[in-house]
């Protein structure tokens, strides 16, 4: 055959496998979704995630303690969230007996988000707490510029399963995440002050600052400290002075005795840290203290390198996934962020492969993997993806001196 016929084919050729990724795609997203239905179901219908063994009407976990929270901040009593025997006490007084022991860790603003939600009955305001937290993180994943695409398979990947459930804040803590760190060059100021309501699930953004000083994004620094000073004022001026002191007091010990507790097989069983790895692996509490030291400090000092050294977007990927090494205190659930990341590797042009289709995957596959090892090999999904970020948005940009 001709040079010039295998030209002409080379279009035909390339439509083709375009059309194959995107069914294979498709598939794959279409049997997460059946898998993903058929888990919820069994969890919320036959597992412990509702909030009474009598009506299993709700499930248990966070929009329930969001919503019995806000009752106990009505009734001024906002301090016992941080108690934890008071506050399992009042969970079963509101919701009936047959709980297990469920401690609050959030900072005092969610408490107020509390104190709005429980201005609502449970059910309607879990169901408009989902529409949302969904359309805000739709709104700023759009915003900032991803793909119809990347944003559902993104958002709706197997972490947001278990969080949408639950309730949880994860999936939009996770989009104003992402959309912070992509839209600082371009909309600081916005992106300073959606960042700044990531400070009610710190973990997932604690890395931003570092990258913002290595890019000398300085107004969105200034951005996401209004927009948290604000938070703090407004939530201090509705729940009292006393409710920061009883977090410090309370919030830290649950933390850490939440960390600490005996660890047996496939518990817990949807963990994503590195300390609960190395947990999972048996080391002593003080090797994983500092194995998860090491890991944050390398992060940081990694994110802050391919801050100085890369683009906009390939900054922000790199660390979104380091961010998730950093924090102890991580579920399978909070990967959100990570989910994201995967899909814009997966429709990048060149990089579908079922490498980053396994990996969407792998937050939905945690789970069956510590029940049957009794290991947590979660951060090394996220370790490869990073490395994979770090080789697909490899596009050296200068530094600007301000923005």
């Amino acid at each position: 055959m001709s040079g010039k016929g295998i030209l002409a084919l080379r279009p035909h050729a390339a439509g083709i496998g375009r059309v194959l990724a995107a069914g294979f795609l498709l598939l794959a997203f279409g049997v997460a979704v059946a898998i993903a239905i058929l888990v919820v179901r069994k969890q919320w219908h036959d597992g412990p995630y509702q909030v009474s063994s009598d009506t299993r009407g709700m499930p248990e976990a966070d929009y329930s303690s969001l919503w019995a929270v806000g009752k106990l901040a009505a009734a001024g009593h906002a301090e016992s969230a941080y108690d934890g025997p008071g506050f399992a006490a009042w969970r079963q007084e509101v919701f009936g007996p047959g709980l297990e022991r469920l401690d609050w860790l959030y900072p005092p603003p969610m408490i107020a988000m509390g104190a709005a939600a429980a201005l609502l009955p449970l059910l309607p305001g879990y169901f408009l707490w989902l529409l949302l937290t969904s359309g805000l993180a739709i709104w700023a994943l759009r915003g900032a510029g991803l793909r119809w695409s990347v944003v559902l398979f993104g958002l709706f990947g197997p972490p947001t399963w278990r969080g949408m459930l639950l309730g949880q804040f994860a999936p939009l803590a996770a989009a104003l995440t992402v959309a912070g760190l992509l839209r600082a060059g371009q909309a600081p100021i916005r992106a300073g002050l959606m960042v700044a309501f990531v400070t009610l699930k710190p973990q997932l953004g604690c890395l931003i600052p570092i990258v913002w000083l290595a890019r000398r994004r300085w107004t969105a620094l200034a951005a996401v400290l209004a927009g948290t000073l604000a938070i703090v004022v407004v939530s201090t001026a509705m729940l009292g002075t006393e409710i920061w002191a009883a977090f410090l007091r309370g919030g830290g010990a649950s933390g850490r005795a939440l960390l600490e507790t005996v660890f047996v097989r496939g518990y817990p069983v949807n963990a994503a840290s590195v300390f609960w790895m190395a947990r999972s692996f048996g080391l002593p509490i003080f090797a994983c203290y500092a194995v998860q030291i090491a890991t944050a400090l390398i992060a940081a000092g990694l994110a802050w390198m391919v801050a100085r050294r890369h683009g906009e977007t390939g900054a922000a990927v790199f660390a979104v996934c380091m961010a998730l090494l950093v924090s102890p205190y991580l579920y399978a659930s909070d990967l959100v962020a990570y989910s994201i990341v995967v899909a814009m590797l997966v429709m990048r042009r060149g990089t579908f492969a079922a490498l980053p289709i396994f990996l969407w995957l792998c937050p939905g596959l945690s789970e069956v993997v510590v029940v049957l090892t009794g290991k947590v090999l979660l951060p090394v999904a996220v370790v490869i993806v990073a490395v994979l970020s770090w080789r697909a948005f490899d596009k050296p940009a200068p530094i600007e001196e301000a923005g």
